[in-house]
């Protein structure tokens, strides 16, 4: 017997293929974009990867080390976003705008 999320996962790429419009629009208002924003923002700070991360850019930083030098330095200690992926210069500059803020 096939599990229940086997068989939703076939009829709705089905869907996708046939470029049906999934989900429903009327869900998505302001007021819900702004509480996943402000959900994602606070994931964001309180997170221990970025906590750790923002402290030791700040460190590199102070030591006059560029954004691009920090975050190679940062992945060369297996440092990652909270999302698991490696740093680039950008976003070790919003790691420290979160600093100055």
């Amino acid at each position: 017997m096939k599990r229940s999320g086997e068989r939703t996962r076939a009829p709705l790429a089905q869907k996708k293929v046939q470029r049906f419009k999934l989900g429903k629009p009327e869900n998505l208002t302001l007021k819900v974009i702004q509480k996943g924003e402000a959900i994602r923002v606070i994931n964001g700070l309180t997170h221990k990867a970025n906590i750790q991360a923002t402290e030791l850019a700040t460190l590199y930083r102070n030591k006059g080390m560029t954004y691009a030098q920090i975050a190679d330095k940062l992945n060369q200690t297996h440092y990652q976003t909270r999302i698991n992926k490696q740093f680039d210069g950008k976003a070790v500059y919003r790691l420290l705008q979160r600093v100055t803020i």
